[in-house]
């Protein structure tokens, strides 16, 4: 941005050529290419996440652009719209990610108390209603452990790769979702979590449109205290 152009409601930014992530040159690119540039945006996602606790919460396709690297393969990933910006404050962020880590590693007990805290799901819920949410929120994490027999197996490589576009993961999570009638329960949750919730899914039908096929694992490890 150019500060000295920049007032509290107005916002000057450079112009960034590049390529829609839709568009053919994209689609022309290596596989090999295509998943660096699906991880990149993970690991952007994970990093406004955990360290930056701040993001660009409006992760539809036209706020994303490729930069094609003609003398090599340097390709990057840039990200538009900073006028979508929203803090995560510590109060919500610290338990998210906490819940959200539970989830990729499959720990029930943890998940659901920081759903608790975050108050989207109550104690007092059907047992079987708190059983179904950590299921999907097991199911949400899926892309990020490291794929196993329990990913489909038309989303997954021989090589151990997660096959993004393959695994149809938001369909099958709003499925189960309905299935466990989760919407007659579920409490108004924290605005920050639904913009959060947003990108993510956002993230991952990018990440789908680049057919990318990457170990997610190796992404999210970068933020993790083993």
């Amino acid at each position: 941005s150019y500060p000295d152009y920049c007032t509290r409601h107005v916002l000057t930014m450079s112009y960034e050529p590049a390529e829609p992530v839709s568009s053919p040159a994209v689609a022309a690119l290596s596989q090999a290419r295509r998943n660096r540039l699906g991880a990149a945006i993970l690991e952007q996602f994970l990093m406004e996440l955990f360290s930056w606790q701040r993001m660009q919460t409006d992760p539809n396709f036209g706020n994303y652009r490729v930069r094609i690297d003609q003398q090599g393969d340097n390709d990057q990933v840039l990200l538009l719209d900073f006028g979508a910006m929203r803090m995560l404050p510590a109060s919500f962020a610290t338990p998210f990610c906490e819940m959200l880590l539970a989830g990729y590693r499959r720990d029930r007990e943890v998940f659901l108390d920081k759903a608790i805290e975050l108050g989207f799901m109550k104690s007092h819920f059907p047992e079987d209603v708190l059983e179904n949410f950590t299921d999907i929120g097991i199911d949400i994490a899926e892309p990020l452990r490291k794929v196993d027999d329990s990913v489909p197996v038309e989303a997954r490589t021989e090589q151990g790769e997660y096959i993004w576009r393959a695994s149809n993961l938001p369909k099958r999570i709003a499925k189960r979702a309905v299935a466990a009638s989760i919407s007659r329960y579920f409490a108004l949750p924290p605005k920050d979590f639904l913009y959060v919730m947003r990108k993510l899914m956002g993230v991952y039908a990018l990440i789908a449109q680049l057919d990318a096929r990457f170990d997610g694992e190796q992404v999210l490890l970068k933020f993790v205290d083993r």
